[in-house]
């Protein structure tokens, strides 16, 4: 009788609790990568958008497509070299160890 209560302690059995073992780096790389990619598919349509627009737009509003586009575009430029000089110096750095 008293060998059928008895339980095992330390035996676990199923799914692992413990949550993603990841090392930072690997997560800090993932990120910057979809942030680059998020960043260079914006400045894409961006552009394709422009060109559409400059193909259906009146004549009377091109200057102002023009001037939209000349505050917008430095803007997503500036984002753009900052998301890839992130991006690739983390990883030129990261060759270096």
């Amino acid at each position: 009788m008293a060998d059928e209560n008895k339980v095992e302690v330390g035996k676990i059995t199923g799914k692992s609790v413990v949550p993603s073992t990841k090392p930072i780096e690997v997560k800090r790389e993932n990120t910057a990568m979809w942030l680059s990619i998020a960043t260079v598919t914006v400045f894409c349509l961006t552009i394709l958008g422009t060109l559409a627009a400059l193909l259906w737009v009146h004549p009377s509003r091109l200057p102002g497509l023009l001037e939209f586009v000349k505050v917008l575009l430095p803007a997503e430029t500036a984002l753009l070299g900052t998301c890839f000089g992130f991006y690739f110096s983390q990883s030129r750095l990261k060759g270096k160890d």
